[in-house]
């Protein structure tokens, strides 16, 4: 799998969200060429529960937070799943890194860029979040 290069057209405006996005992007990148893949998944895991439980923290009356709420307990469903999932099988990890890139890039271009632009509207201005 070829490296991810962070394009700053995903950057949101909110200095935390976007040094989280870019952390996660950088764990992502990683499983091609972790040589411990078990103790990568765990970290990522952790990293992605704390990163979804902070955007969660701003969103107040966001009136698309419960969808977006939803995707990250799919997320973190399909996370916990195949960690359990390689832990017996040792499969191949570049497959699920290469969906894993996608999906997280996907949900950062659409769910959090609709979060942001929410946030800004709400504040009037963007902030350090």
């Amino acid at each position: 799998m070829a490296e991810y290069i962070w394009d700053e057209a995903d950057d949101l405006g909110h200095e935390t969200m976007d040094a989280q996005h870019r952390e996660l992007m950088a764990l992502v990148d990683l499983f091609s060429r972790s040589a411990d893949v078990d103790a990568l998944l765990t970290k990522l895991i952790a990293f992605t529960q704390s990163h979804f439980l902070h955007e969660e923290s701003l969103f107040g009356d966001y009136p698309d937070g419960e969808d977006h709420r939803r995707h990250h307990r799919h997320l973190m469903l399909i996370l916990t799943r195949f960690a359990q999932s390689y832990r017996v099988t040792s499969e191949p990890v570049e497959p699920w890194a290469a969906f894993l890139r996608d999906w997280l890039m996907n949900h950062i271009r659409t769910d959090d860029r609709g979060l942001a632009e929410y946030l800004e509207q709400k504040d009037g201005a963007r902030a350090v979040v």
